[in-house]
């Protein structure tokens, strides 16, 4: 019952009560079970006093969506909307799926002004964008998604030991960073059997609209291990996703208008390239990329 104290013997029914109740400095623990809901995480911590939201013990929380139709454009499974000093840790977030181009489901969501969000140890997989269309780059998916919209950039942002796994992403990517986003590391994660890009830094998308700031920078990334990213069976660049014959195209770790980036340490297998560098923009370029002991 949401009406209940929210204490262990009298918990709480849903996370989306917790993300709406907690206070700067609160641990949420989320018992053992399967929910079937969309979260947005509407609160904020401190730099001293963060918000956490995590697995209890060594209890398995899963988010399952199998059935729910994704909303239009951007729909998370967890979002976390221009708030600040949050860390999501220990969820299973799986069985996302659409076959429609307008919808771009997405396993968690960062989006906004948002200073020390942290995601760590989750496992996100079955995220799947199905349309079937050769060629059609407006269909797309994402397993971690953050995108800079706001004039404040996304600071300080930590992607740590997560598994993205077994997506669908068409046009898009396992892990983006997207836009004003700056100050990030992408560390300990396993990002493997997707059929696009694994570990994306993005400029000049349109995602800020101030062109000045639209650019991912000042970024680690590092001892992650990506493997079995491939298009082949990708329909955006023309394959079955059972027959395959698509382009291949994806890299393991890309950089596209990024700037100011460190990719080391990485393992990289079974991909189509293994780190890209390269900038889809005419007037805008990707620079100053040091990749290192990979």
């Amino acid at each position: 019952r949401d009406t209940n104290p929210g204490t262990l013997a009298a918990p709480w029914k849903t996370i989306q009560k917790a993300a709406n109740s907690a206070k700067a400095g609160d641990n949420v623990f989320v018992r053992a079970g399967i929910y079937k809901e969309k979260v947005q995480i509407n609160v904020s911590g401190t730099a001293t006093a963060p918000i956490t939201f995590a697995n209890y013990k060594s209890e398995k929380p899963v988010i399952d969506l199998t059935g729910v139709t994704p909303g239009s454009d951007l729909s998370a499974m967890i979002r976390i909307p221009s708030r600040s000093y949050v860390t999501v840790k220990g969820f299973e977030l799986r069985n996302f799926r659409t076959t429609d181009e307008s919808r771009v489901p997405v396993g968690i969501l960062v989006d906004g002004a948002c200073k020390g969000v942290k995601l760590i140890g989750n496992k996100i997989h079955h995220i799947e964008q199905n349309n079937a269309v050769e060629g059609n780059f407006d269909a797309n998916a994402h397993g971690i998604a953050v995108y800079g919209t706001s004039a404040t950039a996304v600071d300080g942002l930590v992607i740590d030991a997560n598994e993205v796994s077994f997506l669908r992403l068409g046009a898009s990517e396992a892990i983006a960073i997207n836009g004003n986003v700056t100050n990030f590391t992408v560390s300990k994660n396993s990002v493997h059997d997707c059929n696009n890009i694994g570990i994306d830094v993005i400029g000049y998308e349109g995602t800020n609209s101030n062109r000045s700031l639209d650019r991912a920078r000042n970024g680690l990334i590092v001892a992650n291990t990506v493997y079995n990213i491939d298009s082949s069976k990708n329909p955006a660049y023309g394959g079955s996703f059972t027959s395959g014959g698509g382009a291949l195209a994806a890299a393991g770790i890309y950089v596209d208008g990024g700037t100011n980036v460190v990719i080391e340490r990485n393992q990289i297998l079974g991909c189509n390239y293994g780190v890209e560098l390269a900038s889809e923009w005419a007037d805008g370029k990707t620079d100053l990329i040091t990749v290192r002991d990979n």
